[in-house]
């Protein structure tokens, strides 16, 4: 998981096996938030590193008050810690979440035969719902001409066309989706 300011990629992973598929997640933030974070978790670094590097030379441990300092200061830090590690925490328990949404739908049938057998889940497809919105809008009796349909679909939703959908004609797209009486 990376952090990024907004409008921001994370660094695109390098595919080693032509047969995978491979997925990035990343929280961005607005620049603002993200300097903040960026600041914070800086700190805590150079906190860490003055806890193991010069904590000793700074806490005189050989009497009660300096012990007693000591600990106030290992408590602030602790505390500061914690708070970051809640912080934390949180966003991984969310991209974890967000994970087990996405295997969900991965497992469902339509997407299954989808990936596996390249079978368009048609009754899902967003041609097909123009489909439905136009033969609503134009129907005369029961019935909207092909032509008109693709017409009205072509000014109101122009990237969806029948090749998108392996399809030669708008008639294919209507016979494979078998959504629609002919």
């Amino acid at each position: 998981m990376f952090l990024v300011p907004e409008g921001q990629k994370a660094p695109p992973e390098e595919i080693t096996d032509a047969a995978s598929v491979a997925f990035r997640v990343y929280l961005a933030f607005f620049t603002e938030e993200f300097a903040r974070i960026s600041g914070e978790h800086r700190d805590l670094v150079l906190l860490r590193n003055n806890l193991v590097h010069q904590f000793l030379k700074q806490e005189d441990l050989r009497t009660v008050e300096g012990c007693l300092t000591a600990q106030r200061t290992l408590t602030q830090a602790l505390k500061r810690i914690s708070f970051a590690y809640d912080g934390l925490r949180g966003w991984v328990l969310e991209k974890e979440h967000a994970r087990q949404a996405f295997m969900d739908q991965l497992a469902l049938p339509d997407l299954q035969n989808f990936l596996v057998h390249c079978r368009i889940p048609w009754h899902l497809a967003t041609i097909t719902t123009a489909l439905n919105e136009a033969s609503v809008a134009l129907a005369k009796g029961d019935w909207t001409p092909v032509d008109a349909a693709a017409n009205w679909i072509a000014e109101r939703h122009p990237e969806e066309q029948p090749g998108g959908y392996g399809c030669r004609t708008w008639r294919q797209v209507i016979h494979e989706a078998g959504q629609f009486d002919l």
